[in-house]
């Protein structure tokens, strides 16, 4: 019983843990951005090119999906797919606007 008392009033003999310093929230976010950006670096790196003519079918289809028509975002999706891109980053680089799924199929690449 002892021990126990001993050990529960810190007397036990075994080095106490250092209190740990508290982050500020702007530390925390700096240190998530910045593993964020990594994140973003690293997953560009993984795709793969696209050929001309994937590129010049983008630029099409990109244009074509003002209308209502699911069919030519369906394709878009399965290139992006493909060619390791995510949907709105296909359709970024080609119409230079940013764009946002209307499905979550093809968003998440």
């Amino acid at each position: 019983m002892r021990v126990v008392g001993d050990f529960r009033r810190g007397r036990s003999g075994a080095v106490a843990a250092a209190p740990r310093r508290r982050r500020k929230a702007n530390e925390t976010i700096a240190e998530l951005r910045q593993r964020l950006d990594e994140a973003e670096a690293d997953f560009i790196a993984l795709r793969d090119p696209l050929l001309p003519e994937e590129e010049a079918r983008v630029a099409e289809l990109a244009a074509a999906m003002g209308a209502a028509d699911f069919a030519e975002e369906e394709e878009l999706a399965a290139l992006a797919r493909k060619r390791h891109w995510r949907l709105r980053d296909l359709v970024a680089q080609t119409c230079g606007a940013p764009h946002e799924s209307t499905s979550d199929e093809g968003g998440a690449l």
